[in-house]
């Protein structure tokens, strides 16, 4: 199983801070260049499509994007099954070293796999979750905002670059990890709990490091933007549902924070 860490040219603090994580879990990984937002250009841009219900994203947030594609093609086309992604502010637990080292312990069924915790409430299936290592795979139903650290197969990143050739509806965690979109649908998608890595900002937010690498509107704030954003219509719909998926969610959800050890 590949180790990928995405890093900017201009961040070799983060990469120093990278080779520290790792080293201290005697773990190895592969430095993936990240997609610079500075040297996008206005052609490069205007050549993706966008979803027309999404505010448009920023460019560091496009940026964002094209680098997990690289992660996906560098797994496609090596002979690895999974590789685990991780962005460069990730802080490792401990624990982190039994999950890292090689993929034998996934199960056969779990193409996408969050390693991370953002700290946010997310609802997750009450049941028929998996147990590997004492460690939970919790079933995720709602969104679960980063891209930190997570664990993709290469058959799943092979269908996510076919749907996202020239196209970036949203964010990337929002591509991944929102039941509002594409990506959402194409497979079950998991939570490890609990979680084995954490990004700075999530961990220690007043004791920044690292500093912050995606500019403009943050990925929380996306939530709110594309509900408002929503017809008349599809809001009237929304409240009706409300009543039946209350009862329904009781009976088989459960909401949680997702703990970092």
């Amino acid at each position: 199983m590949k180790n990928l860490v995405i890093n900017l040219d201009r961040s070799p603090d983060r990469l120093k801070h990278c080779h520290e994580q790792f080293g201290r879990l005697n773990l190895d990984f592969e430095r993936v260049a990240a997609i610079d937002a500075r040297g996008l250009s206005q052609s490069e841009l205007d050549n993706i499509t966008l979803h027309k219900d999404w505010p448009k994203p920023t460019n560091s947030e496009f940026a964002c994007f094209m680098s997990h594609r690289k992660c996906w093609e560098i797994l496609v086309a090596g002979t690895d099954e999974y590789a685990a992604i991780f962005e460069d502010d990730i802080i490792l637990s401990d624990s982190a070293s039994e999950f890292l080292k090689n993929s034998d312990w996934v199960p056969a069924d779990i193409n996408l796999l969050r390693f991370e915790t953002f700290k946010m409430k997310v609802y997750f299936k009450r049941w028929g979750n998996v147990s590997v290592k004492n460690w939970q795979l919790l079933g995720m139903l709602s969104f679960h905002a980063g891209t930190g650290g997570y664990l993709i197969s290469r058959k799943l990143a092979a269908e996510l670059l076919k749907l996202s050739s020239n196209y970036m509806p949203v964010p990337i965690d929002h591509f991944l990890f929102d039941p509002l979109c594409d990506g959402f649908s194409r497979t079950n998608i998991y939570q490890m709990s609990p979680a084995i890595c954490v990004q700075e900002q999530v961990l220690q937010p007043e004791a920044l490091t690292l500093g912050q690498n995606i500019e403009g509107r943050s990925v929380v704030d996306m939530i709110e933007t594309r509900r408002s954003t929503l017809s008349k219509t599809h809001k009237i719909m929304r409240e009706l549902k409300k009543g039946a998926t209350k009862i329904k969610n009781f009976v088989w959800q459960k909401r949680m924070i997702v703990d970092y050890l």
